[in-house]
């Protein structure tokens, strides 16, 4: 029972990571996206991905 809840939410966050990066390189909309995985994991996405690049722009220029 437990492995079985254990690869059910495996599996969930597969999608739903398969999803969020379909979005952040533009394969499907943001609205397909919150459709699919709510509208609270799409801006999650947006803030981690906005963080990545602040620190590349960092790293860059100091």
């Amino acid at each position: 029972m437990i492995i079985a809840k254990a690869v059910k939410i495996g599996i969930e966050k597969i999608r739903q990571d398969t999803i969020l990066e379909r979005y952040l390189k533009k394969a499907i909309t943001r609205e397909e996206a919150i459709k699919l995985v709510g509208m609270e994991l799409v801006r999650l996405a947006e803030r981690q991905r906005e963080a990545v690049l602040e620190d590349v722009k960092w790293g860059l220029h100091g």
